[in-house]
């Protein structure tokens, strides 16, 4: 990776990824994914399960900034998109480094 090893996991955990669909969510809003648990320490030593809520947004009904046929695209494409971004985003940017504190 383009940084120093100390910012490098000391050891290799595989990352879990799971799909759930949601009931509820008790919150002001809903996030796409989860990083379960929310603690660095425990997820260093223990593990992580990445979790995507795959009904927990909705796709667009009209893209006001594209022509007729690139909006029909882009929300027939939504949902896999979505998911990939998702996933990548909670398994390359919570599941592949150390945080760096300072005390």
């Amino acid at each position: 990776m383009p940084w120093p090893a100390e910012y490098e996991k000391d050891l290799f955990i595989k990352p879990d990824f799971t799909s759930l669909l949601i009931l509820a969510f008790n919150s002001s809003s809903t996030p796409k994914g989860i990083n379960i648990p929310n603690y660095d320490k425990v997820r260093q030593d223990t593990g992580f399960k990445n979790v995507f809520l795959s009904n927990s947004g909705s796709k667009p009904k009209k893209i006001n900034y594209a022509t007729s046929e690139d909006s029909s695209l882009i929300i027939s494409l939504f949902a896999q998109v979505a998911f990939h971004q998702v996933s990548f985003h909670e398994l390359m940017g919570h599941g592949c480094g150390k945080l760096f504190m300072e005390q």
